[in-house]
């Protein structure tokens, strides 16, 4: 069973003793190494559930509030909220929403299946990743059109980055301390 299921098992147990038969309590253990933003989004992605997006959302928002000073770029802390909630999001979906991350769709969808053709994924450029659109972005934050693209792009884009960094750093050091 992968870790994170196994995570997520834990976190959702009602009996974590360590014995023969239960270690779901050494995951769990392990995450106490992590930092708190990777132990966070360990939970998040494990457990799934609504619940624990707001304790990511507002442990990202500290980090990258952190980062945009060492950076020089200026960030309030509800703009920080309103980014890393949007790149928490970002960071999650794995696949195209044109393609369903088959990186193709179909010409002249509909009609007969002779006249169908495949072509690449015009979203997402036969990658069958996710690739945020501005306009989709700005309405998922509730953005103004006066809104700098840019201004917002850099920052959602570092908060992607940095959870995917603490995301992948928590799963090291827990697999280090399973070993």
């Amino acid at each position: 069973m992968p870790s994170n299921e196994r995570i997520g098992t834990a976190l959702n147990s009602k009996n974590l003793k360590s014995d023969e038969t239960h270690f779901d309590a050494d995951l769990v253990a392990a995450l106490a190494h992590a930092s708190k933003l990777g132990a966070t989004l360990q939970m998040l992605i494990s457990g799934g559930f609504a619940e624990e997006l707001r304790p990511a959302s507002d442990e990202l928002a500290r980090v990258l509030k952190k980062a945009c000073r060492r950076r020089n770029w200026g960030i309030g802390w509800q703009a920080a909220q309103r980014a890393s909630r949007q790149g928490l999001i970002e960071w999650m979906m794995k696949a195209c929403r044109g393609c369903n991350g088959t990186g193709k769709t179909l010409l002249n969808y509909g009609l007969d299946s002779a006249d169908q053709k495949e072509q690449d994924c015009p979203l997402c450029e036969g990658l069958g990743e996710f690739v945020p659109e501005w306009h989709w972005r700005s309405q998922q934050m509730g953005l103004g059109p006066d809104e700098s693209q840019a201004w917002w792009t850099k920052r959602v884009d570092l908060a992607k980055e940095i959870a995917g960094d603490a995301f992948h750093t928590a799963r090291r050091q827990v697999n280090r301390q399973l070993e």
